[in-house]
């Protein structure tokens, strides 16, 4: 590896990208991490410019730089890094109503999540409530609301938006179905 003094400069312009979704630093690190031949950090830049692109409702080009990021999973080998590329891509797509490909996301990210944290299978099942949320198939999402339940509940010791998040999606997909108590229930349950 390369002294850590190198790689100091590139990690704090990523994790400002990505908190930011600032293009500049995204393509500096992005550039650096070619000069140090590290792939992480690549990955994390093409991120950083995927949900930059993204927050600037230009989805074709998130997708393409999410995609971009998939193709180098083959030398990542971190399952918790391997989990956050599936989950990014799956908004990516989602974003840009490429639900068949977002589908394919949720189903690796869910199948790499089995294996580590309550936190990361949330994740799993957020993402899949999001992604048929968003494609509008309300029955989905009811039927994935014992499991988001179930998830959120294991998790409930990491913060995360997903856990509430969920929870008011699937309210929503019961008062979308007709059954308001279900919904009153789901959203008072996040509430709490």
């Amino acid at each position: 590896g390369f002294p850590s003094t190198l790689r100091t400069r590139p990690e704090a312009l990523v994790s400002r990208a990505l908190w930011n979704d600032d293009e500049a630093d995204a393509a500096e690190v992005l550039e650096l991490a070619a000069q140090l031949g590290d792939v992480e950090l690549q990955s994390y830049a093409l991120a950083a410019l995927s949900y930059a692109r993204s927050g600037a409702a230009d989805f074709d080009r998130a997708c393409a730089l999410a995609g971009e990021r998939l193709g180098l999973l083959s030398e990542i080998s971190d399952p918790d890094h391997r989990a956050e590329m599936y989950f990014q891509a799956s908004g990516a797509y989602t974003g840009a109503a490429r639900f068949a490909d977002a589908r394919r996301s949720v189903a690796l990210l869910a199948e790499t999540a089995e294996g580590l944290t309550p936190h990361h299978r949330l994740h799993a099942i957020g993402a899949n409530v999001r992604v048929e949320a968003f494609a509008g198939r309300w029955d989905e999402v009811r039927q994935l609301s014992s499991r988001a339940e179930g998830a959120v509940e294991a998790n409930l010791a990491t913060p995360c938006p997903l856990n509430v998040g969920s929870l008011l999606v699937c309210a929503l997909a019961s008062a979308q179905c007709g059954d308001e108590d279900e919904a009153r229930r789901l959203e008072a349950k996040a509430d709490a």
